[in-house]
């Protein structure tokens, strides 16, 4: 009776030293799947921020070259911006190269107002004539509660050759100098071959989450509101 005894228990403590060590398996294999999904939110949230300032980088970089901004208004918008996002976790390995800006140089033709009229490289004259929050237009490509900036500008085809113009070919940015995607309604416009001596009316949607004051850049040529 005792070794029937003793056996009984010998394999119940077996069963539960199994039991254990299934449940530290599966711990250690959940803790092994936590760890690994942590990682990967970790790696995504970095790889978010980095590229968020590497496009600031660039959009603030075009704007110091064209003359809308200088560079210590820039270099102060992109250290705000490392400053916000240490605040949430991220610390920036990206830095601030100072550019001779052109904002300084009293005889610059690149700062312009809506209605002034810049003559492009081949020679064209281009006016942007206005740059409007428009809730109205139907846009394509919108989210998150965007809504239209609509910029209208004049061409002048001052060459022997018809010529087409390329929507894509201006950027806009908001006030925080972020660049505004160009929305396909766009392209339901007439924007027709414009022929020697003509002028044409040209509308341009984009998508905008932020507000303006906002800069259209063309060439080396730069329009604020």
């Amino acid at each position: 009776m005792k070794k029937l005894s003793l056996l009984g228990i010998t394999c119940l403590s077996i069963l539960v030293l199994a039991s254990c060590g299934e449940k530290s398996n599966q711990s250690s294999k959940n803790s092994s799947s936590s760890t690994s999904q942590s990682q990967s939110s970790s790696s995504h949230d970095k790889s978010y921020y980095e590229n968020q300032e590497k496009d600031s980088l660039k959009n603030l970089k075009t704007l110091v070259e064209n003359g809308a901004l200088s560079n210590d208004d820039a270099k102060k918008m992109f250290q705000k911006e490392q400053l916000d996002d240490a605040k949430h976790g991220y610390k920036s390995t990206l830095s601030w190269v100072d550019i001779n800006d052109k904002s300084s140089e009293d005889t610059s033709t690149s700062n312009l107002k809506v209605g002034n009229t810049e003559t492009t490289e081949s020679g064209n004259e281009i006016t942007v004539t206005a740059i409007t929050e428009n809730a109205q237009v139907e846009l394509d490509d919108a989210k998150n509660g965007e809504t239209a900036l609509e910029v209208d500008l004049t061409l002048t085809n001052k060459g022997n050759d018809s010529q087409y113009f390329n929507p894509s070919d201006p950027s806009v940015f908001d006030s925080q100098s972020n660049t505004l995607n160009l929305d396909s309604a766009t392209y339901g416009n007439d924007i027709p071959d414009i022929a020697p001596g003509i002028t044409a009316k040209i509308k341009l949607y984009y998508d905008n989450p932020g507000t303006g004051p906002y800069k259209v850049t063309y060439g080396n040529a730069v329009w604020s509101n």
